[in-house]
């Protein structure tokens, strides 16, 4: 009898499991803090390239970065300033797909950074949890952990198809300078 009973819970708890709402992969941004990613939906149709400088502890690398944006994906990937493919990082809203790349390369995280830079305010405030969305005179839109800036984008206002972006993580001591190559976004995307 006690099998029975055993085996009626576990399959219930089965079941319930199957029906948990799903939520969105989110990028852990120091202790209790993230930042969630929206589905591509919940932006506009954009097709950018960039020339991408990333400067770091490892020293400075340059190439191109492409983001594509649909109303079912979200594409970011890299090519060497030579031609080649380094990595690309998929969204579909579900799921999270990676083609190339280091082991260190961690795509929630790039994604979260692509799609922080993409988002209008009331959308920030809906993919934070644990941290304070902060507009400064000198780093621009920041995100802050405990009063410690983890993620900054300046400047604040910035539309990605025009101007200079740069993007600081001041813990890992990186910042990402994105400077656009050409404006297609009007063009429709089909990733």
């Amino acid at each position: 009898m006690n099998r029975w009973i055993l085996a009626a819970v576990l399959l219930l708890l089965t079941a319930c499991a199957g029906h948990r709402p799903q939520t969105a992969p989110c990028a852990e941004l120091g202790p209790g803090g993230r930042l969630c990613l929206l589905p591509p939906s919940a932006f506009p149709p954009l097709r950018l390239t960039h020339l991408v400088t990333l400067d770091g502890p490892q020293g400075k690398q340059s190439f191109l970065g492409r983001l594509q944006v649909g109303p079912n994906a979200i594409h970011v990937g890299a090519t060497s300033l030579f031609g080649p493919s380094l990595f690309s990082i998929g969204y579909d809203g579900t799921r999270i797909s990676r083609q190339g790349g280091s082991e260190q390369l961690r795509p929630v995280y790039l994604l979260a950074v692509m799609e922080f830079i993409l988002m209008r305010p009331e959308q920030r405030r809906s993919a934070v949890d644990g941290l304070e969305i902060r507009l400064t005179r000198d780093a621009g839109r920041c995100l802050l952990n405990h009063g410690v800036r983890v993620l900054c984008v300046a400047p604040a206002a910035a539309d990605p198809r025009q101007g200079i972006l740069r993007v600081r993580l001041p813990q890992a001591d990186i910042t990402m300078t994105l400077r656009p190559l050409a404006d297609t976004s009007d063009r429709s995307v089909t990733p």
